[in-house]
């Protein structure tokens, strides 16, 4: 009898990890992108472009890029992408989430005052 071997799969990283791994490019209109993309107006990406960015950031972590799929439905069921206009449209454009707003808010506010030092106090805190 010859033993079956399954493979298993390494767990998902939570939501707010890999939500920080695409959102520069979420946020990015295309004028710093590598691949000299240049979204003229501004908005929602396609279901197929943040599913390219989650495959791209899951091929530079060394991770399968096959995962993009429940990835992309793990930040929509979690509220850091929500889809534009009627829920279940799949071929939508998806936006900032809540919580991915929320996420991005905090981040920048922590970049931008900490780049502030406060006169007579060392080290800005």
């Amino acid at each position: 009898m010859s033993a079956v071997r399954y493979q298993r799969r390494p767990p998902l990283p939570n939501a707010a990890e890999v939500f920080s791994w695409i959102a520069e490019d979420l946020l990015d209109a295309g004028f710093h992108d590598r691949e000299r993309r240049y979204r003229p107006v501004p908005g929602p990406r396609t279901e197929e472009e943040v599913r390219a960015l989650l495959e791209r950031a899951l091929r530079e972590r060394g991770q399968d890029p096959r995962e993009a799929e429940r990835l992309l439905e793990l930040l929509l069921e979690e509220g850091f992408l929500k889809r534009e206009g009627t829920t279940g449209a799949a071929s939508g454009g998806l936006l900032l989430g809540p919580r991915g707003e929320r996420l991005l808010g905090a981040r920048y506010l922590d970049q931008l005052l900490g780049a502030r030092t406060l006169p007579g106090r060392a080290g800005g805190a």
